[in-house]
C-alpha cells in the first residue's frame, strides 16, 4: 500500500528531510483515511529516528502524528497528551507553521466533543499564524474547518464565507483534499438553504476530480452521502434511498458509520416506517457511543423519540427526548439527573397506581396522554410549584420518596434519621389527603406532571 513512499524514503539521507517527508506523507494519509495502522510503523520510524539524532523538531512531528493516530482511534486522551507533547516542543523550536497545523487539529477535537467556541478561538488565532508565515495551506485548511464548526452551529451565512474561502485557496493551490472536505460541506450548506441547484454544481465539480485525479482522498462516498441528503430534503425518496443505501452499504469503506445509520432512519420517518427508523436509530447510536460522537449521540436520541411517538409510545418517546435534551446540556452518558429521576418516577407511579385502582383501558389511555403532554412540552413541571403547601425539608423527602426508594434508603441518602423520615412522610400524607404511597405517587402525576 505505502511501497511508492518507502522506495521515495530510502533514497533521502538528510535526517530534517527525510522527518519532514515522512510527517507530511503520514499526517496527510491519516487526515484522509480511517486505516490508521497501516502508517503507524512510519510514526514509529520518525519517533526513534529522531530521538537517536537529538533532533527535537521531528520528535515534535512523531507526537503530532501520534495524535493523529489516536484520534481515528477515537482516544480523546491520548491524542490530547500527544498534543500538548508536540506543542511543547514545537514551542521551543519555534516551529510556527507547525503550531498552526496543530493548531488546527486540537481544533478539530474540540469540535468533536461539542465545544464550539474554543474550536473558533483556536481556527482564528491558526488563521493569524497562516497570514504571518505566509502558509497558504494552514489558511486553507483553517478556512475549511472554520467553516464546518459554523455549519453545526447553523451560522449559515459566515460558514458560506469561510467554505468560499477554503475552496478559494484550494483552488488556486491546488490542495485537492481540504478542496473536496470544503465542496462537500458548501453542498451540504447549501442543501440546508433549498439552493440544490448549487449544491448540485458542487457535486458534479466533486465528481469530476474523481475522475481526473482517482479517489485518493476518500470523496466519492461522502459525496453520495450528500447526494443522498440532498434527495431526502427535496422529498424525492426513491433517489434519495438509491444514494442512502449505496453510503449505508459501503459504509465499511469510509467513517462515517453513525451518519449512515441516521439518514437512514430520516428516510424510515419520512417514509412513515418508524420500526425501521428506530432500528436504525438504535444502531447509530450505540456506533456514536463507541466512537464517542456527541452530535451523533443526541441526533440518534432524536431519531428514537420521533420513532416512538409515530407509533404513540409517549413514554419511551418522552425517555429519548428527555436524553437528547441531557446531551445537548453536556450531560453525556449520563442518567443520573433530575429530569430523568421525574420521568422514571412518573412511569413507576403508573406501574403503582395499577396495584391500586382497576386500571382500564380508558386509565390506560389517560396516563398516555399526560406522557405525550410531557413529550411535546419538554420541560417537566416541578413539583414544589404543585405541592405548595409543603415545607422545604417535606418536598425534598416527597422528590426522593418518588423514587421508590425505602424509609431507611431515604435516610440514608439525605443523612437523617429512619424516624425523621417516617414523620416527614405522615406530615405530607396529612396534607394531601392519602393513605399510601401510591395513592401518593398517583396524586402528583394526576396533578399534571
Amino acid at each position: 500500500m505505502h511501497k511508492e513512499f518507502t522506495v521515495k524514503l530510502n533514497g533521502i539521507r538528510e535526517i530534517p528531510e527525510k522527518a519532514n517527508a515522512i510527517f507530511n506523507y503520514v499526517s496527510v494519509f491519516l487526515r484522509a483515511n480511517p486505516d490508521p495502522d497501516s502508517v503507524k510503523e512510519f510514526i514509529g520510524q520518525l519517533e526513534s529516528l529522531s530521538q537517536s539524532v537529538n533532533y527535537p523538531k521531528g520528535l515534535a512531528q512523531a507526537y503530532h502524528c501520534y495524535a493523529l493516530y489516536y484520534m481515528l482511534k477515537s482516544d480523546e486522551k491520548l491524542e490530547f497528551d500527544y498534543y500538548t507533547r508536540a506543542l511543547n516542543l514545537y514551542s521551543q523550536e519555534d516551529c510556527q507553521a507547525e503550531i498552526g497545523h496543530l493548531m488546527i487539529d486540537v481544533a478539530v477535537l474540540y469540535y468533536k466533543v461539542l465545544q464550539y467556541e474554543k474550536s473558533i478561538s483556536l481556527y482564528q488565532e491558526a488563521i493569524i499564524y497562516g497570514n504571518k508565515v505566509k502558509d497558504s495551506y494552514i489558511l486553507a485548511r483553517a478556512y475549511a474547518n472554520y467553516g464546518l464548526v459554523l455549519l453545526a452551529q447553523y451560522q449559515l451565512t459566515e460558514a458560506s464565507l469561510k467554505l468560499n474561502e477554503a475552496i478559494r485557496i484550494s483552488r488556486q493551490h491546488e490542495y485537492d483534499f481540504i478542496f473536496s472536505r470544503a465542496a462537500i460541506n458548501l453542498a451540504n450548506l447549501h442543501i440546508r438553504k433549498d439552493d440544490f441547484k448549487a449544491a448540485q454544481q458542487l457535486h458534479l465539480e466533486l465528481f469530476q476530480l474523481i475522475r481526473k485525479k482517482g479517489d485518493h482522498f476518500n470523496i466519492y462516498m461522502p459525496c453520495t452521502c450528500s447526494i443522498g441528503e440532498m434527495y431526502l430534503r427535496k422529498k424525492d425518496y426513491k433517489r434519495a434511498f438509491r444514494y442512502l443505501i449505496k453510503h449505508f452499504l459501503f459504509r465499511s469503506e469510509y467513517h462515517l458509520f453513525s451518519r449512515s445509520f441516521i439518514n437512514m432512519a430520516h428516510l424510515y420517518i419520512a417514509t412513515s416506517q418508524p420500526r425501521k427508523a428506530g432500528f436504525m436509530a438504535q444502531k447509530a447510536l450505540t456506533l456514536a457511543y463507541e466512537k464517542n460522537e456527541p452530535e451523533f449521540i443526541i441526533k440518534s436520541y432524536d431519531l428514537l423519540a420521533i420513532s416512538y411517538s409515530m407509533r404513540a409510545d409517549y413514554k419511551n418517546a418522552f425517555f429519548y427526548k428527555l436524553r437528547a435534551e441531557n446531551h445537548k446540556k453536556n450531560n453525556i452518558g449520563s442518567w443520573d439527573t433530575p429530569e430523568y429521576y421525574q420521568a422514571f418516577s412518573q412511569l413507576k407511579a403508573l406501574v403503582e397506581a395499577a396495584k391500586v385502582v382497576n386500571y382500564t383501558e380508558q386509565h390506560l389511555n389517560q396516563s398516555d396522554k399526560v406522557f405525550k403532554k410531557m413529550f411535546e412540552n419538554e420541560i417537566p413541571t416541578n413539583i414544589a410549584e404543585l405541592m405548595s403547601d409543603l415545607s422545604k425539608r417535606e418536598i425534598e423527602i416527597l422528590n426522593v420518596l418518588l423514587l421508590g426508594l425505602s424509609d431507611k434508603e431515604i435516610a440514608d441518602k439525605l443523612f437523617v434519621a429512619v424516624t425523621t423520615v417516617r414523620t416527614h412522610i405522615r406530615h405530607i400524607f396529612g396534607k394531601l389527603s392519602v393513605k399510601s404511597r401510591a395513592e401518593l405517587i398517583h396524586l402528583v402525576y394526576q396533578s399534571g406532571r
